[in-house]
């Protein structure tokens, strides 16, 4: 964030204007996401919100304004930070705690955000879950022998090694399309196999086994093709794929590097410590090597011995870099995780041992097997860490919290192995037989998710998409498609629609069981519980202006809840009933009258009720001629009404407070583009005012943009009048377009501007994101696709990555507005230092301090107007406290400090000793120094 501000001092910013020439002469991020930037809870310790809960208690009603709480925290906060990026940030957290939108904070808000988020420092949890995995139905349609007793998977060859207990020979399974095909069996050892590696980019599959030799075989045909004599039984191989070197280890304690293209060692090997060598500096292993890991985003090996010592050797100089300690009892099995840069050893041990690389002790263990451990293995580019341990047992970890996810034994007496595969996420186990156990996942990465979106929002605040699914929400990253969070189990039931706030920061969920709650779309906490429904949610509205919750139900119900009570029995304002189930609901307001609405409400009986949500009068219904209600929209804001029955015709009505018939202005039919004799069910409509553009999504995946100004503008104009929205108007009533159209003989029909199939199967939420004229739409067919109005498709929501996204949002204008109110919020706290400093009347300077003691102040002064003497000389002096505000060395003496100095620490119930402690010298004295002085200054500014 620096590159965009010009280096300032403490207490002085940029101006706007240099800002946001700044950016424009950057170049574009690459990616702005929700975690780009300071994360304010990873600078947080216990000291510091101590420090924090004082000044937010001090204040008046303990509520802070959300200026203050920027200055409070950059206070407390790390002072080499950049300001303004950690204001941006501060300016961030307060609004994503004060769901509210009351614009002040206190400290049961703050502090029950921090627990429920669990961020703070090493209590972190997420709710991006990891799922279970689950035993795959396979047979192997090899007979084994004897136990199985290593398994190697090769994920560039997406082939599986096995090897028996004794055997000279190997098997190889084929892992592609996620399915087990058995090759072959490999011979050429004369001796058992234990250790296998790809040796990727040399084309070379490397074995080792206890004839004391290395073979190297072709990674497509495993025909022999070299064998390599060693001077000791290898136990372990790895690979280096920048240095073209293999590793190996084995009984000596010395770790040979070979050198695959000559067939021979390199001259640079790590030897063993010699206790009789004077040269020796103690530096190697005293014991069998038994795990040996490349990592190379640090450029080290590691290797680990059955004493429990581990190294980290430099390549390729193969010089020691450091020794992790901690560990007593062997070691079998590392691994490491590059998303978190976390180093895993398990063996003897009962715990897995998690190190950073640059600290020499551990930093946490895996504690919860009651036997040794067999291995530990992360799956790449999650967070997830599978340990198992003789006992068959099994472990999956959440590296993020440390914390087991799922627990499960494979039944078997003992387990030998296992090993990890990827991208199909499987735990292979190795008993008696081969034993498999698949993540639960979608099995096409194609696809958005297994279940359909039930709808999909453009979240424009986080430059996210967030699809809605049956048991889950999830959140994408808006310029490059790739899904960022995984939010599931939130509802009990299934979740059969979703609505966001106006400030898009809470997604509101209802679900099959009638549950409705809150969701921070920014974490996944559950917020608020909502009255709840007897039967499904059908329909959910937010009013923002008047912060009311609407909901529908097939509970024949319409609830509006009062989204500022926070106890759900007092959350109930209105309740409107239909005779038959509820499928639809619309809003109606202007720009002009947001606090004034109207509620129109759809049922399967084909009536729609109209509802003033300012008197919450059902002023009429209209009796349709159809059977089924399927959709509404009212076509703000415009007092236009569209309504969508089962048969696929669209009707518009206009409301008003003038005499007519409750007749349609006029009709549309969707018309089948498959069979032009047939009709067609629309699913879904969305409208576009400034075009006049209608939306429709039928039952085939046909999208459809309508022309509809001559509705809007003309048919429905004449009886628009915004006069009528108050209480003590008349009933609203319904106009047929022959009341006043009556001696037009033309009829003209809707242009239909484009229609194209978007999807395979039905299209069931359209969402329009208009600044960019995009157009995003969800089917059956569990796809999620954003278009152009003409009908190129520009991405697609999969769980895979869309090589073909085409999706372009300009972020710099997000980051320039953040930049620009960072700005302007620590201007504001700049003048109001200035001010106070530069004040002729304590009562302006009092009236601009933001601290507690002021208002303690003003409370006393109020509740006792008439002080006795006595009490009136424990007052401020005003023009002394003014000339300490200003210049504290204006004081000559060290009894005119003192003096002040009690007067306020008696007014505000303050140690004085405490507030001259900063003046004190050597003995405890009162320094006459101009260096005390300014620091008693300081001390008394800081407490006024």
């Amino acid at each position: 964030m620096e590159k965009y501000l010009e280096s300032s001092s403490s207490d002085s910013v940029s101006s706007s204007e240099h800002v946001e020439e700044s950016i424009n002469n950057e170049e574009k991020p690459n990616e702005l996401d929700e975690n780009a930037g300071i994360d304010v809870m990873s600078l947080l310790d216990r000291q510091i919100l101590a420090s924090i809960k004082k000044d937010f208690l001090q204040w008046d009603g303990q509520a802070v304004p959300k200026l203050e709480f920027i200055n409070l925290m950059l206070h407390h906060l790390p002072t080499n930070l950049d300001k303004i990026e950690l204001t941006i940030a501060l300016r961030e957290l307060f609004e994503q705690i004060d769901v509210n939108h009351d614009e002040v904070m206190e400290w049961e808000e703050f502090s029950n955000y921090i627990v429920e988020s669990g961020m703070i420092k090493k209590d972190r949890t997420f709710l991006d879950a990891i799922k279970n995995y689950k035993p795959q139905e396979w047979m192997d349609p090899i007979v084994h022998k004897n136990e199985i007793e290593h398994l190697f998977f090769l994920p560039k060859l997406k082939h599986l090694l096995v090897m028996e207990s004794d055997s000279r020979e190997f098997k190889v399974y084929d892992l592609k399309q996620g399915k087990f095909h058995y090759l072959k069996s490999v011979k050429g050892h004369r001796g058992a196999v234990t250790a296998a590696c790809h040796a990727h980019g040399m084309r070379r599959v490397a074995t080792s086994a206890n004839d004391l030799t290395i073979n190297l075989w072709d990674e497509s045909s495993y025909a022999l093709q070299q064998r390599i004599s060693c001077p000791t039984f290898p136990l372990i191989l790895a690979w280096n794929r920048r240095y073209k070197t293999l590793y190996s280890s084995g009984t000596d304690a010395i770790i040979y590097a070979w050198d695959l293209k000559e067939g021979r060692e390199k001259m640079n090997c790590i030897k063993m410590w010699n206790p009789f060598s004077a040269e020796d500096d103690k530096s190697g292993h005293k014991t069998v090597v038994a795990a040996l890991l490349p990592i190379k985003k640090m450029n080290i090996l590691v290797s680990a011995d059955l004493h429990g010592n581990i190294f980290l050797w430099d390549m390729p100089q193969n010089t020691k870099r450091r020794q992790l300690k901690g560990q007593v009892k062997g070691i079998y099995s590392l691994d490491w995780n590059s998303e978190h840069s976390c180093l895993f050893s398990a063996g003897l041990d009962r715990e897995a041992y998690v190190w950073n690389p640059y600290v020499e002790k551990e930093i946490f263990k895996l504690s919860g097997h009651n036997h040794s451990l067999v291995g530990v293995r992360c799956v790449p580019k999650t967070s997830q860490v599978v340990t198992g341990d003789i006992s068959g047992l099994f472990r999956i970890w959440d590296i993020r919290t440390f914390s087991t996810i799922q627990t499960f034994n494979i039944g078997a007496k003992e387990l030998n192995c296992f090993d990890i595969t990827f991208p199909d996420k499987k735990i292979i186990a190795g008993t008696k037989r081969i034993q498999i156990y698949e993540y639960d996942e979608p099995q096409d990465r194609h696809l958005v998710d297994e279940g359909h979106a039930i709808c999909t929002f453009y979240n424009s605040l986080f430059n996210t998409f967030i699809t809605v699914h049956a048991k889950t929400l999830k959140v994408w990253n808006g310029e490059t498609g790739k899904l960022q969070h995984v939010f599931r189990d939130i509802m009990r039931g299934d979740i059969s629609c979703a609505v966001l706030d106006k400030y898009q920061r809470k997604v509101y969920v209802g679900d099959s069981t009638g549950r409705i709650r809150a969701i921070n779309i920014k974490n996944g906490a559950k917020i608020k519980k909502f009255s709840r429904h007897k039967e499904e949610v059908t329909g959910l509205l937010y009013w923002a202006e008047n912060r009311m919750l609407i909901s529908s139900s097939w509970d024949k119900k319409i609830k509006i809840h009062d989204d500022s009570k926070i106890n759900e029995e007092d959350q109930v304002r209105y309740k409107i009933k239909h005779q038959e189930n509820v499928n639809s609901i619309t809003l109606h307001y202007t720009p002009e009258t947001p606090t004034v609405g109207l509620l129109a409400s759809g049922s399967d009986d084909g009536i729609i009720h109209i509802t003033k949500l300012v008197s919450y009068r059902q002023d009429a219904k209209i009796e349709t001629d159809t059977s089924e209600i399927k959709c509404l929209l009212f076509l703000n804001p415009s007092l236009c009404l569209a309504s969508v029955d089962a048969d696929g015709i669209i009707s518009f009505w206009v409301i008003n407070s003038s005499r007519s018939t409750k007749k349609p202005i006029y009709k549309l039919q969707n018309k089948c583009d498959i069979d032009e004799s047939g009709v067609c069910a629309i699913k879904c409509i969305s409208y576009h005012h400034p075009k006049r553009y209608l939306y429709t999504g039928d039952e085939h995946g046909i999208l459809k943009i309508y022309d509809i100004s001559h509705i809007v503008d003309k048919l429905a104009n004449p009886f628009m009048s915004m006069t009528f929205l108050t209480n003590e108007e008349p009933p609203l009533k319904f106009f047929s377009r022959s009341s006043f159209m009556a001696a037009k003989s033309d009829n003209p029909q809707v242009p239909k501007i484009n229609s194209f199939r978007a999807h395979k199967d039905a299209i069931n939420h359209i969402c329009l994101i208009e600044e960019h004229n995009l157009i995003v739409t969800s089917s059956f067919d569990c796809n999620v696709h954003i278009w152009s109005e003409d009908g190129t498709r520009k991405g697609t929501l999969i769980l895979g990555t869309d090589k073909n996204w085409a999706v372009k949002f300009d972020v710099n204008v997000k980051l320039r507005n953040q930049v620009i109110d960072a700005n302007t919020l620590i201007r504001r706290i700049v003048d109001r230092k200035e001010h106070i400093s530069g004040s002729s009347n304590i009562a302006d300077a009092i009236s601009e301090l933001p601290n507690a003691y002021v208002n303690m102040m003003r409370k006393q002064g109020e509740q006792n107007p008439n002080a006795s003497e006595e009490e009136a000389e424990k007052s401020y002096d005003e023009d002394n406290i003014l000339e300490l505000i200003r210049e504290p060395t204006n004081f000559a003496s060290t009894q005119n400090i003192k003096s002040q100095t009690q007067k306020i620490a008696l007014k505000q119930n303050y140690s004085s000793s405490d507030l001259l402690k900063p003046a004190l010298g050597k003995g405890n004295d009162l320094t006459s120094s101009r260096s005390g002085l300014q620091r008693a200054g300081r001390s008394v500014l800081k407490l006024v």
